[in-house]
């Protein structure tokens, strides 16, 4: 395994849609259901957030609403 400093999250969501944005983000790691469409808006205010916020470091949430 390589020593590796570097830190990661991979966003993954399904379902991307031309809609209005909702504002309201769920996250799921595959144990919980969600919906899969999600707004283009909200995918990208999600991923903007995960330059600061350090909850998902190393990990691979599944966005939805």
């Amino acid at each position: 395994m390589v020593n590796s400093s570097l830190q990661w999250t991979v966003v993954r969501f399904m379902a991307p849609k031309d809609t209005a944005p909702s504002g309201e983000v769920k996250v799921s790691f595959g144990e919980r259901k969600i919906k899969f469409n999600i707004s283009r808006a909200d995918i990208a205010s999600f991923m903007v957030a995960q330059i600061e916020n350090k909850e998902y470091i190393d990990r691979m949430p599944i966005i939805g609403s």
